[in-house]
């Protein structure tokens, strides 16, 4: 990412990595589990009365709630507090270094319907008034070219087009009903759009111009991006992987507020997609009102370059360069020297090779076929959420030469909903076999596009067939199978279809979380797993097992090196998403990345010690330097370099603690200063952490985790006991800020997700001693607050014992890289 800082994290953390960080460390960085120096259990109170009269719409009948957020000298936050709507409030135990607070005004369900950032002066009066400003029903798009193209912004065209018959924009124009017989549109040139600023980029060290527009209304959006010449849709025909032009595209769909129920809530999001073909690395940053920084939970990107991801699948088989094509059509020719890409055009996918072929192979890539002959027999449990849930058994069998079917017995749990002209699907009583047809010479087009269609898959007493009944006006079939299909897809048969697609692509099946008699693959796509499926190489590979790459390599690759779709149903793990959302006022940043930029270094962890452990990644080219940071605390090291490997040991830390570590590539060019972004990854040090004793105010935590899924040997600990009765571990903390570790180990006793807790403890004038209050609960990178518990229920909290920490569960987990092979003998 480019120039990101978050306001949770300092400086270093700039240029959002992968995996992202929302640690808040409030006052102090800190090591191990220990308070804050300095005054950061006191401070001041302050009146604060809010002025809405800009917003009586919002205010009228809603439930509201209001979040404060205190910021010191640097911008970083410092203080928060939530509390119920009221015209005022006194915030108290505010530390005197904030200098500013921002306040968002919530709808019961979240949505922010107003804002207001005031000032905040320790040599002046302790009364404040905030003014509250209605957020912008609207989204602001921002558009960057950051890539040192021939012709610059007047040779990136940008073409923004919908489905839909109707678009509501402004400062570029939008194609409507695109997929219409009569629908023509040309992009233009990115120059030509108005422009709101110059900003300088840490990829490229270079001075470019922001461009602008507003969405108010789109729904399936689509911006599609094209060097040197423009893109056209012409009779409602877009351009496809044949074109002689370079381009790409994305998703964006916005829909506003209303603004007579905010309960309703805006809406909107997207995606940056490799499916079909890789061509333009893009970046997406999402800013909310009243941040100045992108939310990292919502940043999507390429980490590699398009030398590296080349370079990557030549590694895999040197026959995927028939992948790479060229303006003309014909193979782009690459070697670990090339830096010209003024020719180059796409990178083929297997799915769009495979579909373009009579025999269905997605040569240069792998075949599933061997994958599928190891698993029949094998049954396995889908027992899915979607459309009201379906519980099936799935079984994989031959079928015809060289062929195989999944033969899915079981029901769904309720009726589904009719869609017409289609007759209705069959119910949870009439217990409807679905198959999946895997014929040898499409099995390969069907799983890696995940096709669902009527050759596919079939339902019994549900026939995807024309009706036999003819309209009289039209002198057609009152429905068509197709509509069949439609209907079928929408519903829980396709996601039970869509799941099992899922599990081959991901190489879930016999793979390292294949565990159950027989395995519930539904446990995989759960947000709240815990701990977190790694799919791809993380499923087929342990130290003790080796990675017999059967998964969708492409896909594996684009999962490790971008943000981006490798296959239709990548979202189906939810914790790596590709989705972004956005909400009213958002401001959404594009950026065109250049092609040569300096890698992420994907680092991994080894030799871990109670205080010390290794890390080491491949040397970055170009790179004539790297930053490595430790989170919590401030160690760092120095690497060294042996063969084509960096490394380095940091030393000084603490036993049982989880640490996030990042390395930076820096480098010139150009004259210029330089950086890659940064991708973070977990390690914990081994032992037991040391508990406070004699502390100032020693108290005991209960660490309370839900129960994980159904996924045998899997163990939690915390600060290196192992959690139990709930499970539930305690732990001793102090005064200030106190650090608890998780993690989360297999049948195998390797690490699959580690994490820290983040408590700030204080005793505010007028409690007794014996009881403690807390500040904010953070557990680090999660999705969703941490909850208290007493007895009691509300603060302050009995002295041993007193403080329950409940954790539901939906972590974003940081990524842990595997290699990325193709099956023996392919």
């Amino acid at each position: 990412m480019v120039h990101h800082e978050l306001t949770q994290k300092r400086s270093w953390f700039s240029n959002y990595p992968k995996a992202g960080v929302f640690t808040l460390l409030l006052a102090c960085i800190i090591v191990a589990f220990s308070a804050c120096d300095g005054d950061g259990t006191g401070g001041r109170s302050l009146s604060m009365t809010h002025d809405t009269s800009s917003t009586p719409n919002a205010r009228d009948g809603q439930a509201n709630y209001v979040t404060f957020s205190g910021k010191d000298a640097e911008g970083q936050v410092v203080y928060n507090s939530t509390a119920a709507f009221s015209d005022s409030h006194t915030l108290t135990n505010v530390p005197a270094y904030v200098k500013s607070i921002t306040i968002e005004y919530h709808h019961a369900n979240g949505t922010v319907w107003a804002t207001s950032t005031v000032s905040v002066d320790p040599n002046v009066s302790s009364s404040l008034t905030a003014v509250a400003s209605p957020i912008p029903n609207t989204i602001t798009v921002e558009l960057v070219n950051d890539t040192n193209n021939t012709g610059g912004d007047e040779k990136m065209f940008v073409l923004f087009d919908t489905p839909k018959s109707t678009g509501d924009v402004s400062g570029i124009n939008i194609l409507t009903d695109s997929g219409g017989a009569k629908a023509n549109g040309t992009g233009v040139a990115m120059s030509t759009l108005t422009s709101t600023g110059n900003w300088t980029s840490t990829y490229t060290g270079k001075s470019r111009k922001v461009y602008t527009f507003t969405v108010t209304d789109v729904d399936s959006g689509r911006l599609t991006f094209s060097y040197d010449e423009t893109i056209s849709i012409v009779d409602g025909a877009a351009p496809t992987y044949t074109s002689p032009i370079r381009y790409d595209k994305m998703e964006l769909t916005f829909k506003p507020n209303d603004p007579k129920d905010l309960s309703k809530g805006s809406s909107g999001g997207g995606n940056l997609t490799a499916i079909d073909f890789y061509a333009i690395p893009i970046e997406v940053q999402v800013t909310h009102v009243g941040h100045n920084s992108p939310d990292p939970l919502q940043t999507k990107t390429f980490y590699a370059s398009t030398p590296k991801i080349l370079e990557s699948l030549l590694a895999m088989n040197s026959s995927v360069k028939d992948a790479f094509l060229n303006k003309s059509g014909g193979t782009f020719p690459f070697s670990s020297e090339t830096t010209d890409f003024s020719t180059f055009a796409r990178i083929l996918s297997p799915n769009t090779i495979a579909a373009s072929k009579t025999s269905g192979s997605p040569a240069p890539y792998p075949s599933f076929s061997s994958y599928l002959a190891s698993l029949v027999d094998k049954e396995y449990k889908v027992n899915g959420k979607q459309y009201g849930g379906y519980k099936y058994t799935a079984k994989f069998e031959n079928e015809g030469v060289d062929g195989y079917k999944i033969t899915c017995t079981g029901s769904v749990t309720n009726k589904q909903v009719d869609k017409p002209p289609a007759p209705a699907l069959p119910g949870p009583t009439d217990n409807a076999t679905v198959t999946i047809h895997l014929p040898a010479d499409q099995l390969d087009f069907y799983i890696y596009a995940t096709v669902v269609n009527k050759d596919s898959y079939s339902i019994a007493g549900y026939e995807f067939k024309d009706s036999k009944t003819i309209d009289p006006q039209t002198g057609k079939p009152t429905y068509t199978a197709q509509d069949m299909v439609n209907a079928a897809n929408a519903s829980a048969y396709g996601a039970l279809v869509g799941d099992l697609q899922a599990a081959l692509n991901f190489g879930y099946l016999e793979g390292r979380f294949d565990t159950g008699s027989p395995q519930d693959i539904s446990v995989f796509y759960a947000s709240v797993m815990l701990p977190y499926a790694y799919p791809y190489g993380g499923a087929r590979s342990t130290s003790q097992t080796i990675n017999d790459g059967f998964y969708n390599p492409y896909a594996g690759l684009f999962y490790y090196a971008s943000d981006a779709y490798g296959h239709p149903f990548s979202d189906r793990v939810a914790a790596a998403s590709p989705l972004y959302s956005l909400t009213s006022g958002d401001t959404v940043r594009i950026t065109i990345l250049d092609d040569n930029r300096l890698d992420t270094p994907f680092v991994s962890s080894s030799e871990i010690q109670d205080t010390s452990l290794k890390v080491s990644w491949p040397t970055v080219k170009n790179a004539t330097g790297y930053d490595v940071k430790v989170s919590p605390g401030s160690a760092s090291c120095s690497p060294t370099l042996s063969g084509d490997t960096q490394s380095c040991t940091i030393s000084g830390l603490d036993a049982g603690t989880s640490y996030l570590i990042s390395v930076r590539a820096k480098g010139t060019k150009d004259s210029a200063a330089i950086t890659s972004a940064i991708m973070p990854i977990q390690a914990m040090t081994s032992g037991t952490a040391t508990p406070v004793s004699g502390g100032v105010f020693n108290i005991s935590f209960g660490v309370n985790l839900p129960v994980a899924p159904p996924i045998p040997g899997m163990t939690a600990y915390v600060n290196g006991q192992e959690a139990s009765g709930g499970p539930q571990a305690s732990v001793q903390g102090s005064l200030g800020q106190n650090i608890i570790g998780m993690e989360i180990k297999d049948s195998s006793n390797e690490v699959v997700y580690s994490t820290n807790y983040f408590v700030t403890v204080s005793q505010p004038a007028g409690i007794p001693a014996d009881k403690f209050d807390i500040g904010p609960l953070y557990l680090e990178y999660g999705l969703t607050p941490l909850t208290a518990a007493g007895p009691p229920k509300t603060p302050p909290f009995d002295k041993g014992g007193g403080l329950v920490i409940g954790t539901p569960f939906t972590p974003k987990p940081y990524y842990m890289f595997f290699p990325t092979v193709f099956p023996s003998g392919q």
